[in-house]
């Protein structure tokens, strides 16, 4: 199967389901992985690709693989595929920082790891430590982590935030993407993150979408740190209850991405 005949199956598989942007975008993913099959069997790998697809099956999913920055990550159906978004909320606390400083971070839902292992690949000098609730999920991370030599300056802890009554006493930076979704939304995302991408990591589990913010911004209260760093992803619509929050407990603000939507939240907590 050569090169233009995969484009021209591609088109006629999929123009029923998707613009021909996204058919274009589909191919810079499944060429190079035909080129791996048995000409024999490429014809039956494209089928089920493109049947997958029609299928509302992200395409990250389908290769296990999302791009996050410089990283080639592994992502599969017990974790969340890394936004764009969340990659400039990486790029805000790296330039937060001096080059200099050593940095121990927490990150809260770690999902594939993106958050601190794009952190620790451009900051030699820091730590981390990640938490999520499921083994399945933290051995995606791991193998993330080992796969970018970071196994020894990140480690992974399954552990629910809600059973936490206190925060490491030796983190300086402290970072979360939690679920921020209210049930109540569910009907309005698109289908293939709907179906495919895993709920515990959307949506929050009771009817309060800020449930996970008021835990960390309680932690964060109740912490003996000196100086702590939060940097949050939020849910654009709930800004402003988001900033109250942490506003009651340090010096807060809202940031927003390049597309103009609050999507973040800054924290600097100062004690004496």
């Amino acid at each position: 199967m050569e090169k233009l005949s995969v484009k021209k199956q591609l088109e006629i598989l999929l123009n029923k389901d998707f613009s021909s942007d996204e058919i274009y975008a589909f191919g810079f993913w499944i060429m190079p992985h035909l080129d791996t099959f048995n000409p024999t069997y490429r014809i039956a790998e494209l089928t089920r690709i493109c049947q997958e697809l029609k299928n509302r099956k992200p395409i990250q999913y389908i290769f296990e693989l999302a791009f996050f920055g410089d990283l080639h990550l592994k992502v599969n159906l017990h974790t969340l595929i890394p936004r764009p978004e969340t990659e400039e909320l990486c790029q805000l606390i790296s330039l937060h920082f001096k080059d200099n400083d050593t940095i121990r971070g927490l990150d809260i839902g770690t999902g594939s790891g993106c958050i601190p292992i794009y952190l620790l690949c451009k900051h030699p000098q820091w730590e981390f430590d990640a938490m999520d609730i499921g083994a399945d999920i933290l051995d995606v991370a791991e193998s993330n982590a080992k796969k970018y030599a970071l196994h020894n300056r990140i480690h992974f802890h399954e552990l629910d935030l809600f059973t936490m009554n206190t925060l490491p006493k030796d983190i300086q930076l402290l970072v979360s993407n939690p679920p921020y979704i209210g049930m109540e939304d569910m009907e309005t995302l698109e289908a293939n993150v709907l179906h495919h991408e895993p709920h515990s990591a959307l949506f929050s589990p009771t009817l309060d979408s800020l449930l996970f913010y008021k835990k960390i911004a309680e932690l964060a209260n109740n912490s003996a740190i000196k100086k702590l760093s939060i940097w949050l992803e939020i849910n654009q619509y709930k800004g402003e209850e988001t900033l109250a929050l942490f506003k009651s407990i340090g010096d807060a603000e809202l940031l927003c991405d390049m597309s103009g939507n609050t999507r973040f939240l800054h924290c600097e907590i100062t004690r004496q």
